[in-house]
């Protein structure tokens, strides 16, 4: 694995940790805002397949969150069809409880090409 998958990695990893409201140091390019939000989009979109929240609730909790961490500015990448198309891959490899991956050399090598700007 090279250090851009392990960044990569490291990164989806803490995606479903909460963030305190100040900005992370490592949330400071684009491809690490995407990689947040891409797990924080993915997480609460398993949450509402599963019956856990409803998808007003889950709209509601994205965008405070996305908020929250200061990188709001992606939801537009979320919304764009790599985005999608990463939300897609990404959910593929979520565990059942929507807070890990499993396989993640072959999800690193599907989901990086649409998360780097």
């Amino acid at each position: 694995m090279n250090r851009s998958q392990a960044l990569i990695l490291a990164l989806v990893f803490s995606l479903v940790l909460p963030a305190t409201a100040q900005q992370k140091p490592w949330l400071k390019n684009t491809t690490t805002k995407r990689a947040r939000a891409l797990g924080i989009a993915t997480s609460l979109a398993c949450f509402t397949n599963k019956g856990r929240l409803t998808e007003d609730q889950s709209l509601s909790r994205l965008i405070y969150s996305l908020k929250r961490d200061e990188i709001y500015e992606t939801m537009r990448y979320l919304q764009s069809a790599n985005g999608t198309k990463a939300i897609q891959v990404t959910a593929k490899y979520l565990n059942k409880d929507c807070d890990g991956l499993s396989n993640t050399n072959q999800y690193l090598r599907e989901v990086a090409p649409l998360i780097k700007p």
